[in-house]
């Protein structure tokens, strides 16, 4: 036992080492767990700049105001979230608007008996009803600070022996993620004799996608406005659904050898129509939203709208819908009353079956409304947009810029393919040349790969290119014409492109006839009888890159003002001159074979395929006027004779040049 306890005493002074350096540890750690502390609450306060808000309201609950206080501040902040979001739905489900404006019921649409949303877009003059976000943002401002005061009462408060005054006045932002709400009133709260500022103490984020979803409806409409994809859409639907004889519905264009007419009655086609386009519609997806994939390609290909967005919005459903029942105005020509018939030329021929040639040549003028829907989760924001062709054109553009059709999105455009030098492009509009145009669209084309990179801000666009060698800028923008440059990218230094762009010239559109004797000699010029129809279209070629840069058509019968959109430029021009009335023809001989007359409707007078240079002098003029040719109808040999006028254009190359005055 001795021998224990001294070997007990001898390890003493190790175990009082041990114990005092074992305090002293702990003492380091306990410094060093403050200093953690510190520092993290220091890079919190750095990254949140709710943080020190957050810490103001914390010692505000504890200390600086009673208990009964704090729930005033609950109350209005509770209440003004909940009036944001009934404020922010009503926006979604009325097009941008809170309350639904005072407008005509042309420019809204009656969704259901309860319900209507304004058109985003309509008519042949590219009518815009678009709300600007800063509006948006003052009227839902305004719709909460009205409403608080019916909806959020202090009754409750004032009976407890508070004193509060009515009404708030917010501050209220609408952020890329979510909209804030601030009070820029004082909110003074009196309690026993003690009187509180509690202003200073409401702050709401509510999160909302209302930003991106306005971004992305107006990105849909400028893309509508320069394209007119939903009209083309529609024509292409029509020209589909025409093959199908058990649908009924005329074809645009063609010719068969049937010796009988193909027969429409308007408002059947009419029902057959609407019917398919409210099947149909619903397969369109936009690029670049959550889109879905079919087995059958005609949908991923056809029905997908392309270029429409700066950025991708994978997880935002992007809908279009039509419902029957809706407005669908339709009307098609040539047609006698509520009949249609395609045109029947017979030729005898002895001893074997009559040759005959029948011609489907309709047009189609369409109008109505689309809806579309954006939604994400538990947020829907829906705008109309109107479907409006007159002749089988899309009233804003009647074939947009003719740009390949690919199956799928070419690696070639994505952000990682962008490897030349630094590029700076700006745009001028050559009638006022000190003004950089904002907004102008920059593409770059490279074999069948097209990119449209982004727009130019602030005068100018600045970014890197995709490399390529025999490459193309492309610059558009609505209300100019295309502006094409060749430009290799690969192994290119730094380069600043400025693009001097051609606005489109207003001018009134006119029409002088050359009549034509048996002998295709020009007997004099005259104007436009009430019978007649002239029907007119326009192609801009490019000579350097080959193809067109914009196409478009217009129909002139004298009973109003038609206006043309011109830039300088060389052009193809068709003009069809057609007589609006029946005619009986007379029987002929044609090459050996006799053809039968008989009553004709719709007759081709005249056919001009012409080409012509416009110059920019020229457009200074406020008037232009066409010359088409006119021949006599009496047989039936003049119909196909219409057609054929090659060598009569040819001769009389000048005097068919249009005139400006």
């Amino acid at each position: 036992m001795k021998l224990f306890r001294k070997n007990l005493h001898q390890k003493e002074p190790f175990r009082k080492s041990f114990m005092e350096n074992k305090k002293g540890q702990v003492t380091v750690f306990i410094i060093l767990g403050v200093i953690i502390v510190i520092v993290a609450l220091g890079v919190s306060f750095v990254r949140n700049e709710n943080f020190s808000q957050r810490v103001r309201g914390e010692v505000f609950e504890s200390v600086v105001v009673p208990e009964q206080a704090q729930g005033v501040v609950s109350f209005v902040s509770n209440c003004v979230q909940d009036l944001t979001l009934e404020g922010l739905e009503r926006i979604g489900n009325q097009g941008g608007y809170v309350d639904f404006p005072d407008i005509s019921p042309r420019t809204y649409l009656q969704v259901t008996e309860n319900r209507r949303l304004p058109y985003w877009i309509y008519s042949s003059d590219n009518t815009e009803n678009i709300p600007e976000l800063n509006e948006i943002e003052d009227e839902l401002e305004a719709y909460v600070e009205n409403q608080f005061l019916e909806e959020c009462s202090f009754d409750n408060y004032r009976s407890a022996g508070y004193d509060i005054r009515d009404g708030v006045d917010i501050e209220l932002d609408i952020d890329e993620e979510d909209v804030k709400i601030s009070l820029n009133s004082e909110l003074v709260v009196g309690i026993k004799g003690n009187v509180y500022d509690l202003g200073d103490y409401v702050f709401v984020s509510v999160p909302s996608r209302l930003s991106e979803f306005y971004e992305m409806a107006t990105q849909i409409v400028e893309r509508e406005r320069s394209n007119s994809p939903l009209e083309f859409n529609t024509m292409n639907l029509i020209s589909v659904l025409s093959k199908n004889d058990n649908l009924r519905i005329p074809k645009i264009a063609g010719m068969d050898f049937e010796c009988s007419n193909a027969q429409y009655n308007l408002l059947e086609v009419g029902e057959a129509l609407s019917s398919s386009v409210s099947e149909m519609t619903a397969y369109l997806q936009m690029e670049g939203s959550n889109t879905q994939t079919y087995e059958d390609l005609f949908y991923n290909n056809e029905m997908l709208i392309r270029d429409a967005f700066s950025r991708n919005h994978r997880d935002v459903d992007v809908s279009f819908n039509y419902y029957e029942g809706w407005p669908f105005e339709l009307d098609i020509k040539p047609r006698r009353g509520l009949s249609l018939k395609s045109d029947v030329m017979r030729i005898p021929v002895p001893l074997k079956p009559d040759i005959c040639f029948n011609r489907h040549n309709f047009r189609y003028n369409l109008r109505y409304p689309i809806v579309v829907d954006l939604e994400a989760g538990d947020e829907v924001f829906s705008f109309v947009m109107e479907v409006f062709i007159v002749d089988n054109f899309g009233r804003r553009n009647a074939f947009g810029n003719l740009v390949p059709r690919a199956t799928s999105r070419s690696l070639f455009c994505e952000e990682n393919q962008r490897l030349s030098e630094e590029v700076v492009v700006s745009a001028i509009d050559v009638t006022d040349p000190l003004d950089p145009l904002e907004g102008v669209r920059v593409s770059y084309k490279c074999g069948v790969n097209e990119c449209v990179l982004g727009e130019t801000s602030e005068g100018e666009y600045r970014s890197k290119f995709p490399n390529c060698v025999g490459g193309e800028l492309i610059l558009s923008k609505e209300g100019y014409g295309v502006y094409r440059e060749p430009w290799d990218t690969l192994d290119a230094e730094f380069r600043s492109i400025t693009a001097n762009i051609e606005p489109f010239r207003n001018l009134n559109l006119g029409f002088k006839i050359l009549d034509l004797d048996s002998n295709d000699q020009v007997l004099g010029e005259r104007d436009l009888k009430l019978n007649e129809e002239v029907f007119l279209q326009l192609s801009r070629r490019n000579d350097v890159f080959g193809g067109v840069d914009e196409s478009d058509g217009w129909s002139y019968d004298g009973s109003e003002e038609v206006g043309i959109d011109l830039v300088p430029g060389n052009y193809n021009a068709n003009i069809d001159l057609v007589l609006n009335e029946e005619r009986t023809l007379a029987p002929q001989n044609i090459n050996g074979f006799d053809a039968d007359g008989g009553i004709i409707e719709n007759i081709l007078l005249g056919h001009v395929e012409l080409e012509i240079t416009i110059t920019e002098n020229q457009l200074e003029n406020g008037n232009v006027i066409f010359k088409a040719l006119a021949i006599e109808p009496l047989t039936a040999g003049d119909i196909s004779r219409a057609y054929e006028m090659e060598d009569v254009v040819n001769s009389n190359e000048a005097l068919l040049q249009p005139e400006f005055n």
